[in-house]
């Protein structure tokens, strides 16, 4: 479950001589099962200084895995606020040291959203708390915004150009629809920020027709609400393949994303400095059971 990152959702590909015409994905709907499996690994390290006085320098390198059949229950304003996830395997790490989990072989139930969101163990016995951070980290749901609240252009659309494409073609996104999604307190530097998509083939997963496409992003700010920017950007890297018939139980994506940040951040009247480098690296394969 969870949100997919920006340059790797799910789209809808409809075959025709002159190409490929795009369309928004199926919405998964209550009783979907599908088979999952996931790998997340994440470095970094922050240095804040508050008054000139270093107040934090930690490294990050933690990570998750795992292997599981996902059953829909029931979705709210379409997200998924009931589901079950049977693990065959699930594991984690910080700093090069194992966490016990105890979810080999366990099926976990999610009920709610955002806050609300719980998990419990089907069955006998308990979660243990490493087992519920791990959940948090691979399965938790926001809240869906309320009704009349503007949400702005959809990501999943945003990677596409209007009409057919075919194999090798390339475009970019639209940074209008990328300056609208991100909201008015963080300003685009035109310049530097650069996009790419490219569709690379169309291929047979399963008796499924595939499209496998790569992207590519820089995204520098020129400024954002409340921060002094000395170096702010990030690279996002990765491949996708998308199913023709939009079966959001059949989907595979890598990404990998590089942020580089320098500069001081003011909150609740306190400025911190703050340098940070983060990267994340993982890939999710579904496939239906």
């Amino acid at each position: 479950m969870g949100r997919l990152p920006l340059l790797i959702l799910p789209l809808l590909l409809l075959g025709a001589s002159a190409g490929f015409e795009f369309e928004p994905p199926r919405d998964q709907a209550p009783g979907a099962t599908w088979s999952e499996e996931a790998r997340w690994h994440s470095t970094g390290r922050t240095k804040v200084k508050v008054g000139g006085v270093q107040v934090r320098d930690k490294e990050r390198d933690e990570g998750i895995e795992y292997d599981a059949d996902v059953e829909l229950v029931s979705l709210v304003d379409g997200q998924a606020d009931s589901f079950r996830v049977a693990f065959r395997r699930a594991s984690s790490w910080e700093g090069g040291k194992a966490r016990e989990l105890g979810l080999d072989g366990v099926e976990v139930a999610s009920t709610g959203l955002g806050d609300d969101q719980r998990f419990d163990r089907v069955g006998k016995g308990r979660l243990s708390r490493k087992a519920r951070r791990f959940l948090e980290d691979a399965f938790g749901e926001s809240e869906p915004p309320p009704p009349d609240a503007d949400e702005g252009p959809d990501p999943f659309e945003m990677l596409l150009p209007e009409g057919p494409i075919q194999p090798g073609d390339r475009w970019s996104i639209d940074l209008d629809l990328v300056q609208e999604w991100l909201g008015e307190d963080f300003v685009l530097d035109r310049e530097q920020t650069t996009t790419e998509v490219e569709l690379s083939e169309v291929v047979e997963r399963d008796g499924e027709q595939v499209g496998v496409f790569s992207y590519r992003a820089t995204v520098v700010p020129s400024s954002v609400k409340d921060v002094e920017i000395s170096l702010a950007r990030m690279e996002v890297t990765g491949t996708a393949e998308l199913p023709v018939s939009g079966a959001p139980e059949h989907v595979g994506f890598d990404v990998e994303f590089a942020i580089r940040f320098v500069g001081r951040v003011q909150w609740k009247g306190v400025k911190a400095d703050i340098d940070m480098t983060s990267s994340s690296k993982g890939w999710t394969s579904r496939r239906p059971r």
